[in-house]
Parts: structure tokens; C-alpha cells; sequence
């Protein structure tokens, strides 16, 4: 008995499988095979056991692309296939760089899934222990999942819509599952309704409550990891055009971590701070963090309780951009919105347009015009939303409609 075991074992003669050598080995055993085969038996059954997968709790962005088969379609395939694959490059070049401001506060550097199949994309990040950790991991898929809505649509015409959410999740290279991708699926397909990423109550509420400036004490990193965080801040203000037009208080800002960087080259790179020093340069990491947090207040809109991540704003003014840069972005980003409404009423085949109240015959097609028509009019609602928000500015960049 115990020989067939080892032939499904090893695929000896016969195919391989780990389910019909258990039940021989359990044969075996019940037999009263000799004691040393009867622990080959438990210390199948262990890996055996090792092999079963389990879920975890995580965070979860899930993104839909919008109009994939018409576009499809509309293009030959592979000016298609370029343009989300271009889109795919853009998402794995800023996770590697948004990560590594983040991953300095961190117990560990920030694991992150990502599973691309069809028109949809997940990126999840799995929970820890460290409340720190969760909070950064969290505000991470928000600042990426903004990026991704405003680039992909000014870049590439890729209009998205999503949720961020949490909940079990197992997730490998070839295969995803659990109730975190079902919740996902929902929010996007059921509640996001137009183009934006719509946030899970519960994870809105939970970022909002939790600051991570509270934490700060908590990180204790060597002088070199230390080090290592301020040149990069460094390097990203100087590369801003703010930077570059002599701003004052980004200039300042670049002169304070010069002085932390040079106060750091006394020290061995593998010691610790020292207690007379590790208040102040704690402190402007605690500033650090502090700027987050006060985004917060613009990271979610609410209509009718449901949240939504102002992607305008965390694209626009959390990357420092001078005001003219932003009006010469949203001048672009208004002319994509209103292609895109154009584009709805060309569809029907005729030149008449929709919102000017020429009669359209057809219901069926009437009801799919509209359905598309009307998505992008509540996107043109959020625009005009943002535009308000700077009275006097931008009044002349709105959409009319």
C-alpha cells in the first residue's frame, strides 16, 4: 500500500497527485505499517497542510477600465493593446516611486499585489499588526488610485472607475479570491456609477479618524535609512517648478533637510539618533506627516453619503505644481471631458446634439446615449466642482453643458 503512495508522490509511472498518495498513505498507516512510514505519513500530511491557502484582510483598489470593447472596436488592436500597455508602465513607475517615501515609516517595507485581467486591475495591500503601517498603506492607494484617474485620462484618454475597500483576500500571480474582491467588484460596478473611485464607508471613516503623526515616535531608523529619506524629499522638491521659480518657502524647506543631511555626516550610518538631536529632526518628519493629514480634508467628497476620492485635487495640489501649471492641465483635462460628451452624441448616428434638446426617435438608442452622455456630465459636475473651489480663477475653465 505504501508503494502506490510513493508513485502518486513522485509521478512515478503515473501523474502526479498529492490527493490520491494521502489516501494511501492514510491506508498505510491504518494498516499497521512499520513506525517509520507512519511519520513519512505525518510529515506528508504537514506539507500537505502547508500547501493549503488562506485569506488575509487588506486593502483593496480595484479600477475598471470604461469603454474597453468600443475601443477595441474603434482602434486596430494593437494601437490598443500600446495604450494599456503604456497605462500598465505608468501604474508600476509610480508605485516604485510614491512607495519609497512611505516604506521610511514603515516596520517593513510595503508588499504589494497586483493583478491586471481583462479591463480590471487590483492592487491590494495586506494588513498588519502596526496600526502605523495600515494607516500609510492606506493613504498610499489613495494618493495612487487620484494619479491614475487624472494621468491616465490627460495622458491616454484611459477614462477608470473604482473603489478602495478592505476584506479577506488571497492573491498570487495567477489567481485571486475572497470576499475583498467581491466588495470591490460592487462598489465599482454598482455605486462609483461615472468615472471616479469611490472610497468603502468604513475605510473613509477609518483614515479620517487615524492619524499617523501620532506615531511618529514609533519609527526608530538608523542614521543612514534616515539620511536616505531627507535626499529624496530633497530630490522631489528640486524637481518641482515651484522649486525651480525661486519659491521661497520651498527653498527654505530644501535648506532645512541640507542641515539635517549634514548634521547626519557625524554620525556612523548604522548608530541610532541620539536623544538631543532625534527631537528635532523628528519633528520635521512629524511636519512630514502632518502635510498629509492635512489633505485629508480634500482626499474624500461625499453626495447622498457616498464617498469619493477628489482626485483633481490630490493629482493637482499635493504635487506642488504652480498655479499656471494647473490651469494649463485642467484647460486639457476640460477639453477630454467635452471630446468625451461629443463623442456620446456622435454615436447615434447623427449630427444633432443631445443636451440641445434635438429629438432622437429611437428609445433603445435614445436610453444608451444617454446612460454614456450622463456619466460624463456628472464627471463635468465634479470638474466644475473643483473650479469653485478657486472663486475668481477658473470660472473661465468650466464646463458648460
Amino acid at each position: 500500500m505504501i508503494s502506490f503512495s510513493w508513485h502518486y508522490l513522485d509521478g512515478d509511472g503515473v501523474n502526479k497527485d498529492y490527493v490520491k498518495a494521502n489516501k494511501y498513505f492514510e491506508r498505510a498507516a491504518e494498516l499497521g505499517e512499520s513506525f517509520s512510514k507512519v511519520q513519512l505519513l505525518r510529515g506528508f500530511q504537514t506539507k500537505l497542510n502547508k500547501r493549503k491557502k488562506k485569506v488575509s484582510d487588506h486593502f483593496i483598489l480595484y479600477l475598471d477600465i470604461m469603454g474597453y470593447q468600443n475601443n477595441i472596436k474603434k482602434h486596430t488592436e494593437n494601437q490598443y493593446l500600446n495604450k494599456i500597455n503604456n497605462f500598465i508602465n505608468y501604474i508600476n513607475h509610480n508605485q516604485a516611486n510614491v512607495k519609497d517615501l512611505y516604506n521610511f515609516f514603515m516596520s517593513k517595507p510595503m508588499h504589494i499585489k497586483t493583478k491586471i485581467f481583462s479591463d480590471n486591475i487590483v492592487i491590494a495591500i495586506k494588513k498588519t499588526s502596526k496600526e502605523l503601517d495600515n494607516i500609510l498603506s492606506l493613504d498610499f492607494l489613495i494618493k495612487l488610485s487620484a494619479i491614475f484617474e487624472f494621468d491616465g485620462f490627460l495622458e491616454n484618454d484611459i477614462i477608470i472607475r473604482g473603489s478602495i475597500t478592505s476584506g479577506n483576500l488571497y492573491m498570487t500571480s495567477k489567481f485571486i479570491f475572497g470576499d475583498g474582491l467581491i466588495k470591490g467588484y460592487f462598489l465599482e460596478d454598482k455605486v462609483a456609477d461615472y468615472p471616479r473611485i469611490v472610497v468603502d464607508n468604513k475605510v473613509a471613516d477609518y483614515i479620517m479618524n487615524n492619524k499617523a503623526s501620532e506615531y511618529i515616535y514609533t519609527v526608530d531608523k538608523p542614521i543612514s535609512e534616515i539620511k536616505k529619506f531627507f535626499l529624496k524629499l530633497m530630490e522631489n522638491l528640486k524637481s518641482t517648478e515651484l522649486y525651480k521659480e525661486n519659491n521661497y518657502e520651498l527653498q527654505s524647506l530644501v535648506k532645512k533637510y541640507c542641515n539635517v543631511i549634514e548634521l547626519l555626516e557625524n554620525y556612523n550610518p548604522n548608530d541610532k539618533l541620539d536623544s538631543s538631536n532625534k527631537e528635532k529632526i523628528y519633528a520635521l518628519l512629524k511636519g512630514w506627516l502632518e502635510e498629509l493629514e492635512s489633505e485629508q480634508t480634500n482626499i474624500f467628497m461625499e453626495h447622498e453619503n457616498i464617498y469619493f476620492v477628489n482626485h483633481l485635487f490630490m493629482a493637482l495640489n499635493t504635487r506642488l505644481y504652480p498655479f499656471e501649471m494647473i490651469r494649463l492641465l485642467l484647460r486639457k483635462y476640460k477639453l477630454r471631458i467635452e471630446a468625451n460628451l461629443d463623442m456620446a452624441m456622435q454615436n447615434t448616428n447623427k449630427n444633432y446634439s443631445l443636451c440641445r434638446g434635438y429629438e432622437i426617435s429611437n428609445e433603445l438608442e435614445f436610453q444608451k446615449i444617454y446612460k454614456v452622455w450622463d456619466k460624463f456630465c456628472k464627471l463635468a459636475n465634479y470638474y466644475n466642482y473643483y473650479c469653485d473651489l478657486f472663486p475668481g480663477f477658473l470660472d473661465e475653465y468650466k464646463i458648460s453643458y
